[in-house]
């Protein structure tokens, strides 16, 4: 789904979604515009002020999920992966840059002594 529908499903005007995402008008309409993917970091703005999946922002479906299949053509976010992405920001919110590297020091340590 890209930021246009998602902005009309959510049924928010332009200027609401450009002031979300922290956006000129002009810059947002350049943003809506274009055929790029919204990015991870935008993503999470809207899942935290609406209060969606990312699954829902991407357009992912269950079935879609199953298949391996996302609506952008970009991995697909699972749930699981979803709730990783919301303690990650809230550690960022509650302890800072620090403690988000030193959480992704642990999960690139789990990761490579599992190869």
């Amino acid at each position: 789904m890209n930021l246009k529908e998602l902005r009309e499903k959510l049924n928010t005007l332009p200027s609401q979604m450009a002031k979300i995402l922290g956006y000129t008008s002009g810059s947002y309409w350049s943003l809506e515009n274009s055929e790029s993917i919204l990015s991870i970091k935008n993503a999470l703005k809207i899942h935290e002020h609406f209060g969606i999946s990312l699954d829902e922002i991407y357009g992912i479906t269950e079935e879609k999920q199953k298949a391996g299949i996302s609506a952008t053509d970009t991995a697909v976010i699972t749930p699981l992966e979803d709730n990783l992405l919301e303690v990650f920001r809230t550690i960022g919110e509650n302890l800072g840059e620090p403690a988000q590297r030193a959480y992704l020091a642990i999960g690139e340590s789990i990761a490579k002594n599992s190869q």
